[in-house]
């Protein structure tokens, strides 16, 4: 089981989670490690491949089920993504470096897909094009049909019924089938699950351990896709002593911290410097070199967490 826990514990994407864990005596549940193998997994390989190790290793009969269910349910959407016919096509969009060279190609299989795409790279390499870090294509499965009544636009009947993102050397990175076969309105909101009478992954919360503190300056992904040309910056707002399942960051790409006005509040008294946040998974957010972050982003980042200080003492008064 410490095997297992230490190879889910290196697909977390932030570093400094990861040294924190590193550091301290703190474990996660299982089936908060559940939610992790879900969220950061890379690879889908790996997703089923660490899904199908707790389901044999975990310690909970409840944990082991539920580790199952999911593995099943993404062979299902593999599988099924995968399948050819003569009424479905699937298209190819493609976005490398350099990023000014991109094209859409339809295919009538996903190996005839990948082919294209590596063809498509080859033919531009003369002139600087290449499979990188920050390569990601789009396979995306479209029906061929028509449609017949309108009910089919809105039921997906016709169109987009999956998409599978690759990167790097064209390891498959995510597929989704929006219908398969097996779901289910899901209690907790409107997730389909697979037949799944157990708590679906999205509705797992982990209680991260405290690696932040707030107004850091942070940098984060809104999923697990660490590219370098993928992070945003911005300031953790919240205290995670009193909030460890939900991060507020607030947007550094922002009008009124930009313009220096963050203390704006508009007719009915709300501080508008707010509006651009985010609530990004502890596991996406990281504490980043303020040497190498963008021009302008840490004079931004010093002026807000000024500013942001003072709104929240100012709200505290109010209060």
């Amino acid at each position: 089981m410490n095997k297992l826990y230490n190879d889910i514990i290196k697909t977390i994407p932030s570093p400094d989670l990861r040294e924190y864990l590193k550091r301290h005596d703190f474990r996660f549940t299982e089936s908060e490690l559940i939610k992790i193998i879900y969220s950061c997994s890379r690879e889908y390989d790996e997703t089923i491949s660490l899904l199908r190790r707790a389901e044999t290793e975990f310690n909970g009969k409840r944990e082991r089920a539920h580790a199952k269910k999911l593995a099943d349910n993404l062979k299902r959407k593999f599988d099924a993504f995968m399948l050819a016919d003569s009424d479905h096509v699937y298209e190819t969009e493609i976005k490398c470096n350099p990023d000014d060279i991109e094209d859409t190609y339809i295919n009538k299989t996903f190996d005839d897909a990948v082919q294209t795409l590596k063809m498509f790279i080859k033919c531009y390499s003369d002139v600087g094009l290449k499979d990188g870090e920050n390569s990601r294509y789009t396979i995306t499965k479209k029906t061929t049909t028509r449609a017949m009544r309108p009910s089919d636009i809105y039921r997906e009947k016709v169109g987009a019924v999956g998409q599978c993102i690759l990167g790097r050397r064209f390891k498959i990175l995510y597929v989704d089938m929006y219908a398969y076969g097996n779901e289910k309105p899901c209690r907790r909101g409107t997730w389909c699950c697979d037949e799944c009478k157990d708590p679906c992954a999205h509705g797992i919360f982990p209680a991260y351990p405290h690696f932040l503190e707030k107004y850091d300056l942070v940098g984060y992904h809104m999923s697990a896709d660490p590219r370098p040309c993928s992070a945003s910056y911005g300031i953790l707002a919240n205290d995670m002593t009193e909030r460890n399942y939900d991060s507020y960051v607030i947007d550094l790409d922002n009008k009124y911290i930009k313009e220096r006005n963050a203390a704006y509040r508009d007719e009915n008294g709300y501080y508008r410097v707010f509006d651009a946040h985010e609530h990004p998974d502890y596991c996406y957010i990281f504490k980043p070199d303020p040497a190498a972050l963008p021009d302008g982003v840490y004079d931004d980042y010093i002026y807000a967490r000024e500013e942001i200080k003072k709104i929240d003492e100012a709200i505290a008064r109010e209060e």
